[in-house]
């Protein structure tokens, strides 16, 4: 071993080389062997030389099966003004890859939101996922202002239906499309039926205003429960960071306390994250995470590293909601399953949450404590 190490740590080469050197001024017992042994056991030569190279495979995208339910969305620009516009929304749907481009005088949420919803979401309905590249803060206050606009549309209803139904016969009469209304059954004692007196009232009481209602209560279950911790983790941006003292970061700090360090030195850290960045000019300060994470020194500021990270992979949505609808598809449509509604919220229950482990004495005991034809051996 001596021999070898005197021989292969000068330039340390490959098995071959290193034996043609060794074997030409020494000789024992399967020398060979053991050179080649040594050789592929140098933990310098395993640390700086690539034998195999990992290739990751491409990505793939789940199949859709209806028209605008998935479209991803992004924004470009800076570009010439054009009629006081500078940037584009583009707008592409997954299914029938129909493309529209939707042009912005800026990139503010309010703006984006404003044209999503009177140039997409007006024309083609609520899209079931939007995919974009941005990051949780900026798609709640995106949402924000989704809900501000459309808080807005219900409160003046009457009104903005009003437009919006000539809009439609509008359409309605080019396209020959009779107006009419589904028949309705005198005795509907499980039905819950909104009087009306003309077409117009149908369509805004029964079914514009409760899409609205529904709408904006989803919007906000789905995204107000983590506002309070996203709205004190954003904090960590220089864009914000400047302006605020750590008090503000103490949410998210509380949340994700055992990712950090003890509370003294993440206070400290922060202090110097805040000096380093006060000395920029404001539109030299990154913007996003992503871009903030480009600039944090990770051996210097380990903890905010961290927080910047956490901010930038937090998912916008969650894939609860999507297990659950294909678990039903699965059971009601895929295998034509006619069994009985709590039965049937049992098998979804199992398909969805997986991770929970029953245990077969949990099953037995819960089909034996009810009265039977068939006795149960144990």
């Amino acid at each position: 071993m001596h021999i070898f190490q005197n021989f292969h740590s000068l330039a340390h080469p490959g098995v071959k080389s290193t034996v043609k050197q060794i074997a030409s001024r020494f000789i024992w017992l399967s020398i060979r062997k053991d050179i080649t042994q040594w050789a592929k056991s140098c933990i310098h030569c395993q640390k700086n030389k690539i034998n195999r190279h990992t290739r990751a495979q491409i990505a793939t995208y789940e199949e859709v099966d209806d028209r605008f339910s998935v479209i991803h969305i992004d924004i470009i620009g800076p570009f010439p003004t054009s009629e006081g516009k500078t940037y584009c929304l583009t707008c592409i749907d997954r299914f029938t890859c129909w493309i529209e481009v939707i042009p912005l005088a800026n990139v503010t949420a309010e703006t984006v939101a404003r044209e999503f919803y009177d140039q997409w979401i007006s024309r083609f309905g609520m899209p079931y996922r939007v995919i974009t590249d941005q990051d949780l803060s900026e798609a709640i206050a995106n949402v924000t202002s989704v809900l501000d606009l459309l808080s807005k549309q219900r409160v003046n209803a009457n009104d903005n239906f009003k437009t919006l139904y000539a809009q439609v016969k509008e359409i309605a009469s080019k396209l020959d499309i009779k107006e009419e209304i589904p028949r309705v059954c005198r005795l509907q004692p499980a039905r819950n039926n909104v009087p009306y007196s003309t077409e117009e009232e149908y369509y805004r009481r029964p079914v514009y205003v409760p899409y609205l209602d529904d709408f904006c209560n989803s919007l906000k279950e789905h995204f107000e429960s983590h506002k309070e911790t996203v709205a004190s983790l954003q904090h960590i941006l220089p864009e914000f960071c400047t302006k605020t003292d750590f008090y503000s970061l103490e949410a998210a700090f509380n949340f994700y306390e055992e990712d950090l360090s003890h509370k003294e030195v993440v206070q400290s850290k922060f202090m110097l994250w805040k000096e380093k960045w006060s000395q920029e000019k404001s539109e030299n300060l990154p913007k996003t995470a992503i871009s903030s994470l480009e600039k944090c020194d990770k051996t210097f500021f380990p903890n905010i590293y961290i927080l910047l990270k956490l901010l930038a992979v937090l998912p916008v949505s969650v894939a609860t909601v999507e297990r659950s609808f294909s678990s039903l598809r699965r059971l009601k449509t895929y295998l034509r399953n006619t069994t009985s509604e709590s039965r049937l919220n049992g098998l979804a229950l199992l398909s969805i949450h997986r991770d929970i482990k029953i245990r077969d004495e949990e099953v037995l005991d819960k089909f034996s404590s009810v009265p039977r034809n068939l006795d149960f051996v144990l």
